[in-house]
């Protein structure tokens, strides 16, 4: 998202989450990986599905059928993105844009309980019903956006689930992640 966030995001915010998480045109950005994204920048998920609901009337955004129910732009949606870029380009000041505001640069590899800790952040804000299938591949996504070294994961994911905070589920389109009960009682702020 452009400039500071103070505020919670709003729809517009969103627009442009959909678009920089984009894994392409045709599918579209992880709903998981946006929502993510919306929770770091402030933003709840009852605010997240006001905005996607104004953006699907608005006709900026479609969801795609699919378990991870991606957000994909529709055509309209490109080009209020293309809008409102002119729009800010008009207004820009000298002031260099920081467009990575909510990724941190990648680090080298930190020490296990480090990884963990991250990992287990990633965990709490994304906030997975137990046994709900999070792929490995969005899950890598949000791991690349707090700054972490992609190789460093899969450790990171063997550690808990050693330890009973997740399951490992392997079939033959890729990995799931499934937050175990013991897991969900693990999270920061559970009941």
């Amino acid at each position: 998202m452009s400039g500071a966030q103070t505020t919670a995001p709003v729809p517009a915010d969103l627009l442009e989450l959909v678009d920089t998480l984009l894994v392409n045109v045709r599918h579209g950005a992880d709903s998981r990986v946006v929502l993510y994204a919306w929770r770091k920048a402030g933003g709840d998920d009852a605010s997240f599905q006001q905005a996607v609901a104004a953006l699907l009337s608005a006709g900026l955004v479609a969801l795609v059928d699919r378990p991870d129910r991606p957000l994909r732009l529709t055509r309209a949606g490109f080009e209020a993105l293309r809008e409102q870029l002119e729009q800010e380009e008009a207004e820009a000041t000298d002031e260099e844009s920081d467009e990575s505001e909510w990724q941190r640069p990648v680090s080298s590899s930190r020490p296990m309980d480090e990884r963990i800790a991250v990992l287990i952040e990633i965990l709490s804000v994304l906030r997975p019903p137990v046994d709900h299938p999070v792929s490995a591949t969005s899950l890598r996504r949000l791991w690349l956006m707090e700054g972490m070294r992609a190789g460093d994961l899969r450790d990171a994911l063997d550690a808990l689930a050693q330890r009973g905070t997740v399951r490992l589920d392997r079939h033959d389109q890729g990995t799931d992640i499934l937050l175990t009960p013991q897991g969900a009682a693990e999270l920061p702020g559970a009941t």
